[in-house]
């Protein structure tokens, strides 16, 4: 399956199934959720596959339902340890990111809180951002819409604040034929690395 196929699936106003049930026969909702799986198993194939060029472990591959719904996008993390920042990869129907990211689920049972994450992004970013191509790089707040434009890297570190962010590399669909999803994808994580580790440094993990 190509990745321009992947978006395709998210182009739906409804992802509640209350809501599908009472627009949609029960044929029409098996439908959805095969193309549903069959995309999720596509995604999931190649991001284990990406996992065996790095030194980070299997990652975590959020499911396709929470059994309430079908997601509006996919996602899929790598953590060091039993901290509350990862690094996330996430397709919707707009775009895919790879990015360092601060978790709130389950954060209160995890190290490293948000205020502490924010704190030593923020020590570690001028010299990490030294190291990047930053036209490649954007960032987010926790709180933006997933959707929404990101600022690039470079505006960023003109005006900074005090907000907690994501930072990453973002392609927008449709994107190009010659794009090899393994090779892209390995490539930002090992650069997000140094980050992540850096963040974890400052509070001996």
């Amino acid at each position: 399956m190509k990745i321009n196929q992947w978006p395709l699936i998210f182009q739906r106003d409804v992802f509640s199934f209350k809501v599908l049930k009472q627009e949609l026969t029960s044929n029409e909702i098996d439908e959805i959720k095969l193309q549903y799986k069959q995309v999720w198993n596509d995604w999931k194939t190649v991001n284990l596959q990406t996992a065996l060029s790095l030194d980070l472990g299997k990652p975590k591959i959020e499911s396709w339902t929470n059994g309430w719904k079908i997601r509006d996008h996919f996602w899929t993390c790598y953590r060091i340890g039993d901290v509350n920042p990862c690094i996330g990869i996430l397709v919707n129907r707009q775009q895919l990111q790879v990015y360092l990211m601060y978790q709130n689920y389950k954060s209160e049972t995890r190290s490293i809180t948000e205020t502490e994450y924010q704190a030593a992004l923020q020590s570690g970013l001028s010299k990490w951002s030294a190291s990047v191509n930053k036209p490649d790089y954007f960032v987010w707040h926790n709180t933006d819409d997933e959707f929404k434009l990101h600022p690039k890297l470079a505006d960023y570190l003109k005006q900074r604040d005090d907000e907690t962010v994501m930072i990453g590399k973002i392609w927008q669909f449709p994107i190009a034929d010659s794009f090899d999803y393994q090779t892209e994808v390995s490539k930002a994580i090992k650069e997000l690395l140094p980050l992540y580790q850096a963040v974890l440094a400052e509070y001996q993990l």
